[in-house]
């Protein structure tokens, strides 16, 4: 039979301590309080301690899972900040190839491209280094802009007229503010006055002054004692010699049929075009700018203007399809031919075409030129060198492309013009320099 334990007594106390020490948590020992008794009734210092013991095994559990959890949220801000270091570096290293051309490119651009336009601007400021000075700049561009036409047609127009003679009437314009007027020789001929209907309406006489019908230019004059340039009409900006391109903007200005200050607009069609390939008679024979532009009788002698306004050439014939009527196919003389011979009607000279000494024609097969079928002995070609058979491919730089137009430019270089000719022989491409001499020495 066991021992009793009895409450309250030490020494069974320490006895009883000293039996349950070193047992594991589940079987610490009482401490005051009931006992369990034989049959199974739970002692109040029993059930105390497993208690006890079971609170610090959750304790534990706790700790080792928030410590778990600390370390995992330690892990995760470390992943954080790595991630965040590499979007940091990857979009530098993005950022800095698309930064380049949003800086360098379109500045680029802006130099190149718009220069022209903001230099040419009336506010614009001085241009950069290395731009372009405004007296190496070329003409704007043409403009199918209704403000820019109409702009152009009113300069045009002041500077207009509509010729008036026995017979009937023309156009012409001003290039001089001592009152000189540009027409076709057709239209003056065998008058030595006209009347001169300014763009106002006023009408004052003019008087012929010459007349070339070769080349179909006249001048003729008004007096400036009763109008005067500035006021009563405007002189005609001339564009420079080689400036027309195709197919650039064009405005014909004239009296059609008696309507006076008639404009229409086309394109230049070609440029230099030799007369013997339209089929036109009494045409000068140079090369002609062919339009498109509607001109009709009584259009000769009228300007033909760029989309600036400048005069590029004098209109004088049409290719017309049986009624007299326009076909879309007119032909005007460049405004430099036009000064060149009315150069010469004031100064009372004669042009005098220089003669080379060859007779030609356009080869048929082949490249195109002017193939020499003859060459006068004793002319400038024969003492060059040149041969029959050469094939005029150039001279003085313009391009020649068949007979008519070695003849057309030809025609209009003075007696004693040095000119420097290239042709083709047995394909090697050589070049003369010779000076034309008068026709009249060689003629039988």
């Amino acid at each position: 039979m066991g021992s009793f334990y009895t409450p309250g007594n030490p020494e069974q106390q320490e006895a009883v301590k000293e039996e349950f020490r070193g047992l594991d948590s589940d079987q610490a020992p009482p401490g005051d309080g009931a006992y369990t008794d034989s049959k199974g009734a739970a002692e109040e210092p029993s059930r105390r301690g497993i208690i006890t013991a079971g609170a610090l095994k959750l304790t534990l559990i706790g700790l080792g899972v928030l410590a778990l959890m600390i370390l995992a949220v330690a892990a995760l801000l470390a992943a954080i900040n790595t991630r965040g270091d590499r979007e940091v570096t990857t979009a530098v290293s993005e950022e800095e190839p698309r930064v380049q051309p949003a800086v360098v490119e379109p500045v680029d651009s802006v130099e190149t491209v718009d220069r022209p336009v903001v230099t040419t601007a009336p506010t614009a400021p001085a241009p950069s280094e290395g731009a372009p000075t405004a007296d190496a700049q070329a003409q704007p561009p043409l403009s199918t802009d209704s403000g820019s036409l109409e702009e152009a047609t009113m300069r045009v127009l002041e500077a207009s007229v509509m010729i008036e003679t026995d017979t009937g009437q023309g156009s012409g314009f001003f290039y001089s503010p001592e009152g000189h007027i540009y027409t076709a020789a057709h239209v003056v001929e065998g008058d030595t006055s006209v009347l001169v209907r300014l763009n106002s309406g006023y009408r004052i006489e003019g008087e012929v002054l010459g007349a070339n019908a070769e080349y179909d230019v006249a001048v003729v004059k008004i007096s400036t004692d009763e109008v005067s340039a500035g006021e009563d009409f405007e002189v005609a900006a001339l564009a420079e010699p080689g400036t027309v391109q195709v197919p650039e903007d064009v405005l014909a200005v004239g009296s059609p049929f008696g309507q006076d200050n008639s404009v229409t607009k086309g394109v230049v069609s070609k440029v230099g075009r030799v007369p013997d390939e339209t089929g036109v008679s009494n045409v000068p024979v140079v090369g002609m700018i062919q339009i498109d532009a509607s001109i009709n009788f009584g259009n000769s002698g009228g300007a033909l203007a760029d989309a600036q306004g400048k005069v590029i050439g004098m209109n004088v014939a049409i290719i017309s399809a049986g009624g007299g009527g326009n076909n879309g196919v007119g032909f005007a003389t460049p405004i430099e031919v036009v000064q060149q011979i009315g150069d010469l009607i004031l100064s009372g000279e004669e042009l005098n075409p220089g003669y080379l000494g060859i007779t030609g024609t356009n080869p048929e097969l082949g490249d195109p030129g002017a193939e020499i079928t003859t060459v006068i002995e004793g002319a400038p070609a024969d003492l060059a060198g040149m041969r029959v058979g050469d094939l005029i491919v150039e001279v003085d730089g313009q391009a020649v492309k068949s007979i008519q137009d070695l003849v057309a430019i030809l025609r209009l270089k003075k007696v004693g013009t040095g000119v420097d000719v290239d042709v083709i022989r047995d394909g090697r491409r050589l070049g003369f320099i010779l000076s034309l001499s008068s026709r009249d020495l060689f003629d039988e």
